[in-house]
C-alpha cells in the first residue's frame, strides 16, 4: 500500500460492465480536486490494447497471453505513476493514484491458478497484488438489481442498445460475481450495489475514499426552485408522489449553541398517525441560504413536541406546507405549496451531492416532463429560506 507520510494514495475502481465506472470515477476526481489534491489518472490497460488493435484472437493471441501483456504493462505504468506521485508529493502536495481497474481484475478473466502463475513471473502473489492499492471501489454491473438500465448491444429497446458491450445481462452479472472474489479480500473493500440510485453509489463511493484520505464527510446541497403552482392534475399525474401535510415551528435558540437553528415539525400523512422531529441546522443567519447544510434530525415524542412548543420564537409564524414527495429518474423531489407564498407559487426541493450547472439543467429538464414550470432558481435566495418565510 501507500506510504501515508508522502501524502501519496492509490484507489482502484473495478466492477462488471455498465456499473457506473465512467461518470462515477470522473465525478470523484472532480471532488478530490476540489479538496485540494492532485489526481493522476490510470486508464484501463485492456481497453487500450483493444482500442488499438491488441486483442485476444484465437492460437494466434491466447486469452492467457493476452492477460499476461495486460499485467506486464499494468505493473510497469503503475511504476511511472507511482514515480510522479512522489515528484509532486515532494512539495507537500496530496497525491491520489485513481486506477480504472487494478491488476485482480485479471483474476476474472483467467483460472486463479494461471493468474498466480503469471504474478510469479514478477514476484507478486495475490495477497501482494491486492495490497497494492489503498482501497478499492467495486461498481455492480447495472445487470443485477437494475436490468432495466443495463444498456448491451442486444437490448430490445434501441434507446438502451450500446453496440460495443456484447455481455448479455447473464454474462455481465457473472462477470461481476468474478470481480467480487478477485477483490473481496481487500481489507478495504466496498462493494456498491444496485438497491440505491445512481446518485447514491456516487455518494457512497465519494464517502469511502474520503474516510480513505481522511477528509471530513461533505456536505449536502439542496437546489431550491420557485415554481408555477401546479394543478391538481399535474400533482395526480406524477407517479408515486406522496403526499404528506407539515407544520414546522421555530423554536428559540440556545445560549450554548446561538449559531443553531432550531425547529419541530409535525409530518402527517393522509390517513396517517402524525411523526414529530426535533431538528438543529447549522448557519441559523437569516442571511445564509439552504443551499449548503448540515442538519440533525431526531424523532421526538407527541409529548416532547408539545413541550418543545413552549419554547417557540414567538416572531416567527409556524409555516403550514402541503408537501408531495415523489422520484423520477435519478433525483428525489419534495414538491412545497406553502399558503403565505404568492397563490401562483409553490417550491420544490431536490438534494444533491454538487450544485453543477449540467445537473441542475438535468433536472429542470425531467420537470418539464412532468408539467412543472420552473419561474427561477431560488437556491440562493435568502427571500425563500424557510426561516425567512416564516417571517411573512
Amino acid at each position: 500500500m501507500s506510504d501515508k507520510s508522502k501524502n501519496i494514495y492509490k484507489i482502484a475502481i473495478t466492477g462488471g460492465p455498465c456499473g457506473g465506472k465512467t461518470g462515477i470515477s470522473s465525478y470523484i476526481r472532480k471532488e478530490l480536486k476540489k479538496n485540494g489534491y492532485r489526481v493522476l489518472w490510470f486508464p484501463e490497460v485492456a481497453r487500450g490494447y483493444i482500442e488499438n488493435g491488441i486483442s485476444p484472437d484465437g492460437d494466434k493471441l491466447t486469452g492467457k497471453k493476452f492477460e499476461e501483456f495486460i499485467i506486464k504493462k499494468q505493473i510497469a505504468v503503475e511504476e511511472i505513476y507511482e514515480e510522479a506521485a512522489e515528484v509532486f508529493a515532494s512539495d507537500d502536495e496530496k497525491v491520489v493514484i485513481f486506477y480504472d481497474r487494478g491488476l485482480p481484475d485479471v483474476c476474472a478473466y483467467i483460472e486463479r491458478s494461471v493468474y498466480e502463475e503469471i504474478l510469479s513471473k514478477y514476484n507478486l502473489t495475490l495477497e501482494s497484488a491486492l495490497n497494492r492499492y489503498d482501497a478499492v471501489i467495486h461498481l455492480v454491473t447495472a445487470a443485477d438489481g437494475a436490468v432495466e438500465n443495463y444498456q448491451w448491444a442486444g437490448n430490445e429497446d434501441e434507446s438502451k442498445r450500446d453496440p460495443d458491450r456484447h455481455e448479455s445481462p447473464e454474462e455481465a452479472i457473472i462477470l461481476d460475481k468474478k470481480l467480487e472474489d478477485a477483490w473481496k479480500q481487500h481489507p478495504s473493500y466496498l462493494r456498491l450495489d444496485n438497491s440505491t440510485t445512481y446518485l447514491g453509489k456516487k455518494k457512497k463511493a465519494r464517502e469511502k475514499i474520503y474516510k480513505v484520505l481522511g477528509i471530513d464527510k461533505p456536505k449536502d446541497y439542496q437546489l431550491k426552485l420557485l415554481i408555477k403552482r401546479p394543478t391538481e392534475e399535474i400533482i395526480s399525474g406524477i407517479e408515486g408522489a406522496v403526499h404528506i401535510s407539515i407544520e414546522q415551528t421555530y423554536l428559540l435558540r440556545k445560549n450554548s449553541e446561538p449559531e443553531k437553528e432550531r425547529r419541530v415539525r409535525l409530518w402527517k400523512g393522509d390517513n396517517e398517525k402524525g411523526l414529530y422531529l426535533y431538528t438543529k441546522k447549522e448557519d441559523s443567519s437569516p442571511d445564509i441560504t439552504d443551499a449548503e447544510r448540515n442538519e440533525w434530525d431526531k424523532v421526538i415524542t407527541e409529548e416532547e413536541y408539545n413541550n418543545y412548543l413552549e419554547e417557540a420564537d414567538s416572531d416567527l409564524s409556524t409555516i403550514k406546507k402541503d408537501r408531495w414527495c415523489f422520484k423520477y429518474k435519478n433525483y428525489a423531489y419534495e414538491l412545497d405549496i406553502i399558503p403565505v407564498l404568492n397563490d401562483d407559487e409553490a417550491l420544490i426541493e431536490v438534494k444533491l451531492d454538487s450544485l453543477e450547472d449540467a445537473e441542475i439543467e438535468d433536472i429542470k429538464l425531467d420537470m418539464a416532463s412532468l408539467g412543472l414550470e420552473v419561474i427561477k432558481d431560488v437556491t440562493t435566495d435568502a427571500d425563500y429560506r424557510n426561516i425567512n418565510i416564516a417571517r411573512r
